[in-house]
């Protein structure tokens, strides 16, 4: 498996380079160069709660689902989409970007330490606060997965217990005054300077909440299964007391992932831990036949 820290580490950055084969050796060289030339390590906060969001628009024949479950280990998530005044859904949140803004929730709801945030007035500001660059195309993506995880309803089934969180956000405070995530022509407002968190979502932060390092975070924020993958080990490698051989079935029961074909999932998952390695390189994880092995590592931050 390729490791772009060991290689740079045996050969330097200019060689390094040179020995990268594939598009994706080069990426995860160029990933793990910024880590290395990070000034600080800045911390960002996620849970499961985001990987369970889905990595494309979920359809039901030709229409966006109104609805998404996802089996992760024992737990079922099952997202509901938020729905306007005049009751049009608004599409259930997935993809990267989905997960940054539910991200960007997470880390300001700790760093504030309230469920009212003070959030970016402009809208480069709101790009920049969510590590993204880019033009109005970018902006207009951003803001619509934004406000698809801001309305959206999510429950937790956990051993016979139910725990319902929704809509995350209760509502927008702008210049122009209050709107809740149902209202129409939100952006019309520009980026609200205040948002606030339903209770129910502000205490699953607070008990759920794992550390990661933002910079990791801005380096795959086009990757959703990147993003997931980094958050399970962040939350996971550092709890454990021993190795823990996992078979590429349990990785598909555990993740949710579905593929026709186990091959599938074995490729996804070694070109996304390639990646996820560049930027968290103190995550223990080897091949093993049938599966891998998670060994005890040190959290990213």
């Amino acid at each position: 498996m390729f490791d772009a820290h060991k290689i740079i580490a045996e050969h330097g950055l200019d060689e390094a380079r040179q020995l990268a084969k594939t598009k994706l050796e080069y990426t995860c060289i160029t990933a793990a160069v910024a880590m290395l030339n990070a000034q600080t390590s800045e911390p960002a906060y996620a849970s499961q709660m985001v990987t369970a969001l889905p990595h494309r628009q979920p359809m039901e024949g030709n229409a966006p689902a109104r609805r998404w479950r996802r089996q992760i280990g024992f737990d079922e998530y099952c997202v509901d989409s938020g729905v306007f005044d005049d009751g049009a859904p608004m599409g259930i949140p997935f993809g990267a970007k989905a997960r940054i803004a539910l991200i960007y929730l997470h880390t300001q709801a700790i760093c504030q330490g309230s469920p009212v945030l003070s959030v970016p007035h402009s809208r480069n500001a709101y790009l920049k606060a969510l590590g993204m660059e880019g033009g109005g195309m970018s902006y207009k993506l951003a803001t619509d997965q934004g406000l698809r995880v801001s309305a959206c309803r999510l429950a937790i089934s956990c051993s016979g217990r139910m725990l319902e969180i929704g809509p995350l956000v209760e509502r927008f405070i702008y210049d122009a005054g209050v709107f809740a995530p149902s209202a129409p022509d939100l952006d019309l407002t520009n980026e609200s300077e205040r948002i606030v968190l339903g209770s129910a979502f502000y205490r699953f932060i607070l008990a759920e909440a794992v550390k990661i390092d933002a910079q990791a975070l801005h380096i795959l924020n086009n990757n959703s299964w990147a993003i997931d993958l980094y958050i399970w080990f962040a939350s996971e490698l550092h709890r454990l007391e021993a190795p823990r051989p996992m078979s590429w079935e349990e990785l598909a029961f555990g993740s949710g992932a579905k593929y026709k074909r186990p091959r599938q999932l074995r490729a996804t998952f070694l070109n996304t831990l390639q990646l996820v390695k560049a930027v968290y390189p103190q995550a223990d994880v080897e091949l093993a036949d049938g599966g891998f092995v998670l060994h005890p590592s040190p959290p990213p931050l």
